[in-house]
């Protein structure tokens, strides 16, 4: 499956929220594993995007918060 552009752009907001690449990295890798992006499952995508949105969700909380 080629990679879903919301992937691809809930990427570019954890980057401009300050995570590094490697960071980025981890957390994709915690949520499916090892496994490259142009391959993923739908259900796969599905806990991606959750999962992102949710560090998204945190990062903005924190930013508030400071």
């Amino acid at each position: 499956m080629e990679e879903n552009h919301e992937i691809t752009e809930l990427i570019k907001q954890l980057n401009n929220l300050g995570y590094f690449p490697y960071q980025i990295h981890s957390i994709i890798q915690e949520i499916v594993g090892n496994v490259n992006l142009n391959n993923l499952t739908l259900v796969q995508e599905r806990e991606l995007v959750k999962g992102l949105q949710s560090y998204i969700e945190f990062a903005i909380k924190c930013i508030k918060t400071c």
